[in-house]
């Protein structure tokens, strides 16, 4: 998720500069070879490499406005099959062909991407060399990359595996605030040539906009993630049976999803979706964190819906004009950084010794009968603990519609507002 924030803005000049089409084929390779690595990693430092070249071959992979409705499409129809797939692949092959499925799909794609998509000719500004590089903010990248990677290593440090007063921690610390703020100095300096322009950024809609993503990607995907394995743990789910059961989330998500579509689309007003998904979160998460192992199904499927249904009401930029690359950016950015705290709350929680005892599937058959009981208790309290995190992001995201104009999109008869970097 971090490499491929990074490397969204720096897409979106490579778009404005060079062929559509290649450099979509090209950002299909990288990713593929990215799949191919996790797939045949032979340690983890492989596994995490091959992560990172998948995330940025899949920043350049993007939809224009025109296919925002085929996309979202797709993901309501993919969040429900992978489910299946994922834990299918994890317990009856091998977890490596979670990422080996991309092969074909992506050989597919490719060849028709290759043959069958046909764009109009765009000329392409004559640049110099020197200028094709400027354009591309190196500098703002120097920065940035190295900025998110400190960060990311204090917060999972940090409390969990050293104090926060270790001097590893406060110096990832100390570092990541002098690379940020150089970031953000480089980017004001830059002007039109930036990622992500001061005049775009600054602007109150824009700002609050990004925010309000910035949060429910975090929240949202420390929802996902540490549900089904709160499945596995407490209740001695397998892979596959936790990921079918985390549908109970994803349906409603999409379902209502067209729902608020058909709202907007009637009141010309995107603010009151945005006012009730962090009320409705915010109350789903905080249940998810009543959940125990002899919770029930009426709790757990209830709580599930009422959080899909909550960050349904999410519209996509076919619905809020404020660049939906600008907002991909920030989901892929929030994901990452709060993905890192909840698995520091839950490490700073769970005993340091117990974490080791097992992973999550094989925990009933490694420790002894008699202590399994205290030991999944202990494992679900700590789980359970993300979704607090998950609640007071939900709750955070209250500023971001505060900030948004209400504005109906019925009346938008202006000019195209402008794009930045990140949004083209």
């Amino acid at each position: 998720m971090l490499t491929c924030a990074i490397f969204n803005p720096l897409f979106g000049n490579i778009y404005q500069l060079y062929d559509t089409k290649c450099t979509f084929l090209i950002s299909i390779v990288i990713f593929e070879a990215g799949s191919t690595l996790c797939g045949a990693a032979p340690t983890s430092a492989a596994l995490i490499v091959g992560r990172a070249i998948s995330g940025v071959g899949a920043a350049g992979i993007r939809p224009r406005p025109m296919y925002t409705s085929f996309f979202g499409m797709a993901f309501g129809v993919s969040s429900v099959l992978g489910p299946f797939l994922g834990g299918t692949f994890t317990d009856h092959v091998s977890w490596r062909w979670v990422f080996y499925i991309n092969l074909p799909l992506g050989s597919c794609i490719f060849a028709a991407v290759l043959f069958f998509l046909v764009l109009p000719s765009v000329p392409k500004e004559k640049l110099s060399l020197f200028t094709q590089a400027k354009r591309l903010d190196p500098i703002g990248l120097l920065f940035f990359v190295p900025s998110m990677v400190f960060l990311l290593l204090a917060l999972q440090w940090g409390g969990a595996t050293n104090p926060w007063s270790a001097p590893k921690v406060t110096g990832l610390l100390v570092t990541f605030a002098i690379t940020f703020v150089a970031f953000l100095v480089v980017e004001f300096k830059m002007a039109d040539t930036a990622m992500a322009p001061a005049r775009v950024v600054l602007n109150r809609s824009v700002a609050g906009a990004m925010l309000f993503t910035f949060l429910i990607a975090g929240g949202m995907t420390n929802a996902v993630y540490y549900i089904s394995i709160w499945f596995q743990v407490a209740q001695a789910q397998s892979a596959m049976q936790a990921d079918v059961r985390t549908i109970a989330m994803v349906l409603p998500l999409v379902l209502f999803g067209v729902v608020t579509a058909a709202f907007m689309q009637k009141t010309g007003y995107y603010v009151p979706a945005m006012l009730v998904s962090p009320v409705v979160s915010a109350t789903a998460c905080g249940l998810l964190s009543t959940l125990t192992p002899h919770s029930g199904a009426g709790k757990w499927i209830g709580y599930q819906v009422l959080y899909g249904v909550g960050t349904g009401t999410v519209l996509e930029r076919k619905d809020v004009p404020l660049g939906m690359g600008l907002m991909f950016f920030m989901r892929q950015l929030g994901g990452a950084v709060f993905l890192s705290v909840g698995q520091n709350i839950f490490s700073a929680e769970l005993v340091g010794r117990l974490s080791g005892i097992a992973g999550a599937t094989d925990l009933r058959n490694i420790v002894p009968a008699a202590e399994v009981d205290s030991v999944v208790e202990a494992y679900s309290y700590s789980l359970t603990r993300v979704f607090i995190l998950a609640s007071a992001l939900s709750s955070c995201m209250l500023v971001g519609p505060l900030m948004v104009e209400w504005r109906s999109i019925k009346k938008s008869s202006g000019p195209a507002p402008t794009k930045s970097a990140i949004d083209a």
